[in-house]
């Protein structure tokens, strides 16, 4: 007897005008950019063939505005889930990704914790 396969897809929001700047968005509200809109319709017809029986996605905009594109096809509802929100980067929210990475080295040199979620938590969510 073979049991039916069930694959879970795992899809960060498309591309918005932070990410074409390198900056941090985490919890914010910034919306998909034109890009991201082309990102998104390009995945969902690289996806129409799969039978997707249901769509998950932040409460955000970019990840539900990316969300309704992918289950379109499938006519399937977005199911909006708190419990995915994205990371919240607190004072690093907007910041170039690049500039981050170098004060998080220099803060681990200087021997102060750098402020995240717990590994346990995060991956809790996933």
């Amino acid at each position: 007897m073979t049991l039916p396969t069930t694959r879970i897809l795992l899809v960060g929001p498309g591309a918005t005008e932070m990410t074409a700047e390198d900056r941090f968005s985490g919890a914010t509200g910034t919306e998909l950019s034109k890009e991201g809109r082309s990102q998104a319709r390009h995945l969902s017809e690289r996806l129409c063939h799969l039978g997707i029986a249901a769509v998950y996605a932040s409460p955000l905009g970019r990840a539900l505005d990316t969300a309704r594109i992918l289950a379109k096809p499938h006519d399937r509802p977005v199911v909006e889930r708190a419990d995915l929100r994205e990371i919240d980067h607190g004072t690093g929210k907007g910041s170039r990704a690049t500039r981050s990475r170098s004060a998080s080295r220099r803060s681990t040199r200087r021997g102060r914790p750098i402020p995240s979620p717990s590994r346990r938590r995060t991956a809790s969510r996933a």
